[in-house]
């Protein structure tokens, strides 16, 4: 007799009808009977963490199928373990992967390392904790070619994938054999200095002795408060080059300095004889004469602004009021400062004291459009008006002369009606 399926069985899980067909001397007959079908998972992955035991139900999820382990396992070692299992009376293999989810973790170690020398990721961690093996690796390799302290980040991972970060530093130095550079101390320098690179600066190398050198200092600028990075670099006779960061502190100026500068352009434009009036138009006329107008300065202070202006002859509309406020102060001769509200862009000049007792307003800055009316050396509030208000200069600059007259530092000034 022999017996053969009248049709596969679905691939589905669960319960379903089947039918055998019986043969035997050329007789045959149809019986009908049910297979169960259901999954079985060959491997299984824990975290030792868990600190359980081995569960049949981990690779055969349904109840309706018997399945059991012949032994008691606890999961407390890494690594893979096979298992037998027993399932619906037949003995199968399957098995454990015991594994971390915890992150290595490691200390990082600061290397010192010559240009071009990149240690080994690892030689940059220390105290490394893992139930693992752990490969350490950057996560950006870096480039050290210029001798200063580089920062890098070291990706700790063990072999389940688990991976954490660590940072480090490495000091990168000149090789032994590579030219070697004295004098590159921290340069500090004052607001529009020149800067001499090399001055006090030499390169010298152990075969060929002392070395040119140049500087690379486009990065660098000194009409702007601000610290910057200026790079010395050498070659000798061998090829090897030595590049070296140096840095570069332009800070505001001292006012005892910018007062030095305005003692001596008082001591050109100012008369024993000449009036108080007289006095104001001088540097009005000073500070409109001498001052290119460039449509920015520094405007830290009205120190380093006017430090700017009479150093490089350039400035924008802070730089005329700085240098007309200083000049006045140093000639006793009281002023206040003056800003445009509401326009599309900042403006200031001065208000000034005149020997009538009434305060005009000076204004030294270059204007685009000229009414013939208005004399910007002198002017009243009324002046103001006709100049703000004149449709050419309206349509350039709105609102030229408006500023906030109920601010408390005006509340007490005579102001030329």
């Amino acid at each position: 007799m022999s017996a053969t399926l009248m049709a596969q069985p679905a691939a589905a899980l669960g319960e379903q009808d089947i039918a055998l067909l019986f043969t035997a001397d050329g007789a045959s007959c149809v019986r009908h009977t049910t297979c169960y079908r259901f999954e079985m998972i060959q491997t299984v992955v824990v975290d030792v963490a868990e600190g359980r035991s081995a569960n049949a139900r981990d690779f055969v999820a349904d109840k309706n199928v018997q399945a059991s382990l012949p032994e008691q396992i606890t999961l407390d070692t890494l690594g893979e373990r096979a298992v037998k299992l027993i399932c619906a009376n037949k003995e199968y293999s399957v098995r454990y992967i015991v594994k971390e989810s915890d992150p290595p973790r490691g200390t990082g170690r600061n290397v010192t390392a010559e240009i071009g020398t990149i240690p080994e990721p690892e030689t940059l961690v220390e105290c490394i904790e893992d139930a693992s093996q752990v490969t350490v690796t950057y996560k950006k390799t870096p480039e050290l070619v210029i001798a200063e302290v580089y920062r890098v980040v070291l990706i700790l991972t063990d072999v389940w994938g688990n991976a954490s970060e660590v940072e480090a530093f490495i000091n990168v130095i000149p090789a032994s054999d590579a030219p070697q550079f004295t004098g590159l101390e921290e340069m500090v320098i004052q607001l529009g200095d020149s800067i001499f690179f090399k001055e006090g600066v030499s390169a010298v190398d152990p075969q060929d002795g002392a070395v040119r050198f140049t500087v690379d200092a486009a990065g660098v600028d000194r009409n702007k408060l601000g610290t910057y990075t200026a790079y010395y670099s050498a070659a000798d006779s061998d090829g090897n080059v030595t590049i070296v960061p140096r840095t570069i502190v332009v800070q505001g100026t001292p006012a005892s300095v910018v007062e030095s500068y305005a003692h001596s352009v008082l001591e050109t434009i100012i008369q024993p004889d000449m009036t108080q009036d007289q006095k104001i138009s001088a540097v009005y006329q000073y500070t409109a004469s001498s001052i290119q107008y460039v449509g920015s300065s520094d405007k830290e202070s009205i120190w380093s602004s006017a430090y700017q202006g009479f150093t490089t002859g350039k400035g924008d509309c802070y730089t005329y009021y700085a240098i007309n406020k200083i000049l006045l102060d140093l000639l006793e001769i009281e002023n206040v400062e003056v800003k445009r509200v509401g326009g599309s862009s900042n403006h200031w000049w001065n208000l000034v004291q005149h020997q009538d007792g009434l305060y005009y307003h000076v204004d030294s800055c270059p204007v685009a459009v000229k009414v013939d009316s208005v004399n910007h050396g002198k002017m009243t509030a009324s002046d103001l008006q006709v100049y703000t208000n004149d449709e050419r200069v309206a349509a350039r600059r709105p609102n030229f002369y408006v500023y906030d007259p109920d601010l408390p530092e005006y509340q007490d000034l005579l102001i030329a009606p």
